[in-house]
């Protein structure tokens, strides 16, 4: 009869249907598309420790269960997959043809989580190479800038994170600079260009004082050992390079201080260095073809372009307050001064609100139309109550801003002027 060493193929991990089967029994279960059989549960073999580079496998499916999202979570008797794990992203791939969705570890093996049901047990199953190659050198990348900062700087990794576009490590370090950038990078280039190897192995947990290891972490009945000979031995369990050579290039891109006074560094490894480099030097080409100048002259030149244009915007600022001041002297100006003003910025909307009130204005409303913006602004003799008006016009109009009863500002108001000049109009 079922037992708790026993499951059913589809249900996984007990029959839900808490029917009782023996091993061996054939039957449909109503949930599914085919018939199955009760097997003995076995334990998933994962193999991808030992073979990195390995990309196409077969495997037999031995536990099926729905998942969410109609979602199929799978589980094999063997597996060569990386599911997410000390900061390593998950591998991609198909299984049968069907869409590796996710990886999930679990009590030592790993679920794959598909967009489809398997047709049969025996599936064919292929690791997405170019992925799979991409992941294994950003780790290798980061174990080797990790080891160099805590060789030759006695600075600490914290923690370790890769994403789609870029890998980064937190490290507690009083003051990263460029020098330490530049020399980090000359040494990381030698060692990759020395080509040491990448040894991986496993140990017995009292082997451990034998082997001088960087960061010692959890473990159990074995520790997996990763070996950059003659540089260092660090715990992990995720996959890398048999040779630095095969990480290529390396580029760190930025770093920036983060909390606790950690420092973050982010770099780049393999392809991902490549195409840096390719799209860095389009730009600069680009750059070098619009401005006239040679790469090497780039940074003088747009200094002096932004130079000129802080010039040009501080002539055209004072021309925009002459107009403004020539303005006041040809319009009639009520104590009560409404204008629609799609010509004019925000602080130029300021000083015009400034210099109304100088002329007799008591409370002026200012609207600039195109920009949604409304500037309100009166002189303290005013009696309307500005602030009021205001927080009522936000609220009633699911606009953004807010201020005092002297100035308020209002954004993303989407309400036609004259609709608003008639309301305002009606203040007392």
């Amino acid at each position: 009869m079922l037992d708790n060493r026993t499951l059913c193929a589809v249900c996984a991990w007990r029959a839900t249907c808490k029917k009782k089967f023996s091993i061996g029994d054939s039957l449909h279960c109503p949930d599914f598309t085919r018939d199955v059989t009760i097997k003995e549960e076995k334990k998933e073999e994962v193999l991808y420790y030992d073979a990195p580079y390995k990309f196409e496998f077969d495997a037999k499916v031995t536990d099926i269960k729905r998942y969410k999202d109609n979602l199929f979570a799978i589980k094999l008797d063997k597996t060569y997959f990386y599911p997410e794990s000390g900061g390593q992203l998950s591998d991609r791939g198909t299984i049968d043809g069907i869409e590796l969705v996710d990886l999930i570890k679990e009590n030592d093996e790993v679920i794959h989580i598909l967009k489809s049901e398997p047709s049969k047990d025996s599936v064919n199953c292929k690791i997405d190479k170019e992925v799979r190659i991409d992941h294994t050198i950003q780790h290798s990348a980061q174990h080797l800038l990790s080891a160099i900062l805590f060789r030759d700087y006695k600075v600490p990794t914290k923690s370790f994170h890769m994403s789609d576009n870029y890998s980064s490590i937190d490290i507690d370090i009083e003051q990263f600079t460029n020098d330490i950038w530049y020399d980090l990078e000359e040494k990381i280039f030698e060692e990759i260009r020395n080509g040491r190897k990448v040894n991986t192995f496993w140990i017995e947990p009292s082997e451990l004082p034998n082997y001088n290891v960087r960061k010692i972490g959890k473990y159990g009945d074995k520790i997996r050992i990763v070996q950059i000979e003659g540089i260092e031995n660090t715990m992990c369990a995720g996959t890398h390079v048999k040779n630095l050579s095969e990480i290529g290039m390396f580029k760190i891109i930025n770093f920036e201080k983060i909390k606790k006074g950690y420092t973050r560094i982010y770099y780049l490894a393999g392809k991902r260095a490549l195409n840096y480099f390719f799209n860095a030097t389009s730009y600069l080409n680009k750059l070098s073809t619009i401005f006239s100048l040679r790469d090497f002259e780039l940074e003088e030149g747009a200094k002096k372009v932004f130079s000129e244009k802080e010039s040009l915007q501080k002539e055209l600022q004072a021309i925009k307050k002459e107009l403004i001041l020539s303005k006041l002297n040809n319009i009639e100006i009520s104590q009560k001064f409404v204008e629609k003003v799609d010509g004019l910025d925000r602080k130029m909307m300021n000083f015009y609100a400034k210099e109304l009130l100088k002329k007799g204005a008591k409370v002026v409303f200012l609207f600039n139309e195109s920009e949604k913006f409304i500037l309100l602004m009166k002189n303290k003799s005013s009696e309307v109550v500005l602030k009021e008006l205001g927080d009522k016009w936000k609220e009633k109009y699911n606009a953004k801003g807010g201020g005092s009863d002297i100035l308020y500002q209002i954004s993303e108001i989407e309400v036609p002027f004259e609709k608003l000049k008639e309301e305002f109009e009606c203040i007392s």
